[in-house]
């Protein structure tokens, strides 16, 4: 404990004893990997083929004045964070350079509304009991969750959309589980794309947001070849995630080998938000959705038309 307190102290010294000189950015070289330090700040320049940020670190940053720093980002993240965007993240100097892991949005108005809707859903959770599951018939909760584009999605703006739902994580390694259960949304998203009549919105939420952040989906949204638009892989805080799920029937628990334990469903709702269907487990059928979504539809036309 020491030695990491002494190593910890030192980071801060060179930090803080650096300045910004001629437009160099700062280096250090001899910092214990383990050590990582909650910054925040804005993008001022990007380079894409190194994978870089300049990050301007803001004032409130623990051990920081305001400055620039150099930093190595995921692929994922320099896909979906635009020049000027303000983030938050874990610093870490590796060798002669800054990472920066663990990376989220930190836009006032997105954090504004992420907060207050998930604090109705956590007060309607703790007021459902230890009971809060929601079975067919029953209306989505309400949440918001951040996309793989780092954009908020909140079930307000679901309403005229028939939705699918599902719980995976990007470290899952039991195929049967959330890969085959990504595939099936994959297979599903082809479906709906030879139907454009169909406002159909899919929605993958994280098990594991401590780890799956929007830079992780982005990547995981690209490996599976998803079209651009076709689903949002949704993250979030981890109570508004454990609420959600609570509230939508999946069990998941820390393994040691398996990172989660886990159970699956898949839910269906219909543009008021009503829930129509839901098969527990990963043997749903992509195409069993695709035409209990296509009937529900045709059985609103002919209603519409009678009226």
């Amino acid at each position: 404990m020491i030695q990491n307190l002494y190593r910890v102290l030192i980071f801060q010294f060179l930090v803080a004893g650096s300045t910004l000189v001629g437009g160099q950015h700062l280096q250090l070289s001899d910092l214990a990997s383990e050590t990582k330090l909650e910054v925040t700040g804005s993008i001022q320049a990007v380079d894409a083929e190194r994978k870089q940020w300049d990050l301007l670190l803001d004032a409130k940053s623990p051990h920081f004045q305001q400055r620039s720093v150099r930093v190595r980002v995921r692929s994922g993240d320099i896909a979906i964070y635009p020049l000027g965007a303000k983030v938050q993240g874990q610093l870490q100097a590796k060798g002669d350079a800054f990472s920066l892991s663990a990376v989220w949005p930190n836009g006032t108005n997105a954090r504004g509304i992420v907060h207050s809707v998930n604090h109705q859903l956590r007060m309607d959770t703790t007021a459902r009991g230890h009971y809060p599951f929601r079975a067919i018939g029953e209306y989505l909760p309400v949440f918001a969750l951040y996309n793989q584009r780092g954009l908020v999605t909140q079930s307000s703006n679901l309403q005229g959309d028939y939705v699918v739902m599902n719980f995976i994580f990007t470290r899952c390694m039991v195929a049967r589980m959330c890969p085959l259960s990504t595939q099936k949304m994959r297979t599903l998203a082809g479906l709906l794309s030879e139907a454009s009549n169909l406002p159909v919105r899919l929605l993958s939420v994280t098990l594991d947001p401590e780890y799956d952040t929007p830079g992780v989906f982005e990547e995981y949204a690209r490996a599976y070849e998803f079209p651009a638009g076709s689903i949002d892989f949704l993250t979030g805080p981890e109570q508004a995630v454990s609420d959600l799920k609570a509230q939508l029937g999946v069990l998941a628990k820390a393994d040691e080998k398996l990172i989660i334990n886990h159970t699956m469903m898949v839910i269906v709702a219909d543009p008021l938000g009503k829930i129509s269907y839901q098969v527990p487990g990963s043997a749903w059928s992509p195409e069993a959705v695709f035409e209990h979504i296509q009937q529900q539809a045709a059985t609103a036309q002919d209603a519409k038309a009678d009226s």
